[in-house]
């Protein structure tokens, strides 16, 4: 709607005396009038410009195009009924070369591990070389979470026909950011893993509500005490909140802060041997 004009009544100096308008000089006749025509001016300049960009008239535009994606491989010399695959995915700004050593501590020597780069890659600071990696941001949460749905069926199954690996061996691990997003994966594609470690991660906003299916995967998650992102007031009601999609939900509370536990091989181990005994 444009602006209404202020009109101001400007007295003319050749008024009748008597007139208080005729006591006006003509050069402060002169500088109202100029400063009528500015305000008309200013005025008219103020009104909506129908060709400016606003959000009502911006059109938002999508398309899919070919990305490459990565991921690591580690393998032992000898691959057997017991050897297990398991898919790691590493925190925000970090890398899959970490991810590996970390979850090869984890798990042991005996397992296949694909560590999956995330698919966002960014400089870590002004100025340097170095690159991390990162797997979705608040906005269009609904396309990263398709495209890691799409990154992990990919691993599994590559890595599990390469191998000889079924589902019912395969793993999925995660820290930090990716550990909602595998949660989400792991109730959205049953039967494709037999097993799911979160450590130091969260839970899917819309974990109770959501479009999921049952979590027919094993379920094990460690948070820790001083973590400063994931805090444990937060994380100390996360089996409970498992446990309405998950019917095996193992839940551990660690000191320390937002690091990979250095103790979580034994947990891991008895977890193992708990969940892959009745196919051993």
């Amino acid at each position: 709607m444009p602006c209404p004009l202020l009109v101001l009544e400007l007295p003319h100096p050749n008024r009748k005396l008597g007139d208080p308008a005729a006591l006006m000089t003509d050069r402060a006749y002169d500088n109202l009038k100029s400063a009528e025509i500015k305000l008309k001016f200013s005025l008219k300049s103020a009104s909506p410009d129908p060709t400016a960009m606003t959000p009502e008239n911006t059109r938002h535009c999508s398309f899919t195009a070919r990305l490459d994606c990565r991921y690591l491989v580690h393998a032992p010399g000898a691959i057997d009924d017991r050897t297990l695959l398991v898919a790691t995915l590493h925190g925000f700004s970090a890398n899959p070369e970490a991810m590996l050593r970390l979850t090869a501590g984890m798990m042991g020597p005996r397992h296949v591990i694909a560590a999956v780069q995330g698919p966002n890659q960014f400089f870590l600071s002004q100025g340097s070389q170095e690159v991390g990696y990162g797997w979705a941001t608040h906005k269009h949460p609904d396309s990263s979470v398709r495209l890691h749905h799409d990154m992990l069926l990919h691993v599994l199954n590559e890595a599990g026909r390469e191998y000889g690996i079924p589902a019912s061996r395969r793993i999925l691990a995660g820290f930090s950011q990716p550990v909602g997003m595998n949660y989400r994966f792991a109730a959205t594609h049953p039967g494709e893993i037999r097993g799911v470690i979160g450590i130091c991660g969260g839970i899917p906003r819309n974990w109770e509500e959501g479009p999921y299916h049952p979590v027919t995967a094993a379920v094990l998650h460690i948070a820790r005490r001083e973590d400063e992102f994931y805090k444990p007031e937060v994380t100390e009601r996360y089996a409970e909140r498992l446990r309405l999609r998950a019917a095996d939900v193992e839940f551990h509370m660690l000191d320390g802060g937002h690091r990979f536990p250095s103790k979580a091989r034994p947990i891991a181990d008895a977890w193992l041997e708990r969940i892959m005994a009745p196919l051993d």
